[in-house]
């Protein structure tokens, strides 16, 4: 078992340290490996440069495709090693500016936006879950990033911007597949993979009550030209009076700025606790599929007095030269993530058209 990153055709691996990051939260996976000088057959270290294309394999299967970005060298009396870091090709969404010749677009999708916002950097899209009602008039903020302009769609619709091993952006919902394996801690030690396990809450940021605001030309009945829009979910678990304001952005109608308290409302909550378990190895059972996140995994600890069925909100593959093999799953509440009410079926889908306006 190894984690290798390929780089011009080569492929580098026994890594010190090696570890690889992905969540459904995340735009962009990550990962980070550490070599000592005395690089195994070897007489000095890999051949690997900032911005070199690389992938990266966990047990011979392909999780990520991306750039490298930081060599960080170090040492000390006895030892001399460097890291090597990079991040999927969906980094360059979150880092670089929405630049889009096409201007204006009227009557498009969040995945038809994502298209266009997409290719210059060479990256498809895809949606793995309806993509909610139609944008009547999206512009792009001058000094956004791509994932700022997608972010504020996909937060407004209750979707998720994550990458998939190619390098390339999914549009999804939470829980959209079922995991093969299971985390399991018996007190009797029958069947258990976890080797450690942490938990937490932390309510700081959760709100009795989430108004989100907007504005909407559509089927204005006022000589304004535009009409005030408001969306409130409730939190009824928080018991004191705590309330939000959230601004929702652009064309926002009665289902938009709803769609966005309730989103905002799972989100927080998901935030709000989740647990960590450290498994042994990468599969979630003998020659079956890696740990991937977004997947609904059931989760048997009698330590926590936990039994049922959690999302796996991130996966991180770890390799050391002390520790083995191991994973690090972080599992949250499966509806968490999960807005309500769902986009009705008249203002879902993917298949409008749509007109792009001369600037």
């Amino acid at each position: 078992m190894s984690i290798v990153v390929r780089v011009k055709g080569i492929d580098y691996g026994g890594w010190k340290t090696a570890r690889v990051s992905r969540g459904v939260e995340n735009m962009a996976g990550t990962f980070s490996a550490t070599v000592s000088n005395l690089w195994p057959g070897r007489t000095n270290i890999p051949e690997i440069h900032a911005f070199d294309k690389c992938s990266v394999l966990v047990d011979g299967e392909a999780v990520l495709v991306g750039h490298v970005e930081k060599l960080v060298p170090s040492y000390d009396k006895g030892n001399h090693q460097i890291t090597f870091m990079g991040v999927s090709k969906t980094g360059d969404l979150v880092d670089c500016a929405a630049i889009s010749g096409q201007g204006q677009m009227i009557g498009v999708t969040i995945l038809e936006v994502a298209r266009v916002l997409c290719a210059p950097f060479g990256i498809s899209v895809r949606a793995e879950a309806p993509t909610g009602s139609v944008i009547p008039n999206f512009q792009i903020s001058p000094g956004d990033t791509v994932f700022e302009c997608l972010g504020k769609l996909a937060k407004e619709r209750g979707l998720y911007l994550t990458d998939d091993a190619n390098g390339n952006l999914v549009i999804t919902k939470s829980g959209t597949s079922s995991a093969s394996g299971r985390i399991v801690n018996r007190l009797d030690g029958s069947g258990n993979n976890v080797l450690s396990a942490r938990g937490g809450i932390d309510v700081s940021q959760r709100f009795s009550e989430y108004h989100a605001k907007g504005t909407s030309q559509r089927f204005v009945s006022n000589d304004s030209g535009s009409e005030n829009t408001t969306g409130i979910a409730v939190d009824s678990d928080v018991p004191r009076y705590r309330p939000t304001v959230l601004n929702v952005e652009g064309d926002a109608d009665a289902e938009v700025t709803q769609k966005r308290a309730d989103w905002e409302a799972s989100n927080r909550l998901a935030r709000s606790m989740g647990y960590s378990y450290t498994v042994q190895g990468w599969r979630q059972t003998p020659g079956g599929p890696l740990w991937v996140p977004n997947q609904t995994v059931p989760v048997i600890d009698e330590t926590m007095k936990i039994n049922g069925s959690f999302l796996v909100s991130n996966v991180d593959f770890q390799i050391s030269d002390n520790g083995g093999s191991t994973t690090v799953l972080k599992v949250v509440p499966p509806d968490s993530f999960e807005p309500a009410p769902a986009v009705s079926a008249a203002n879902s889908g993917s298949s409008s058209e749509y007109i792009l306006a001369p600037e």
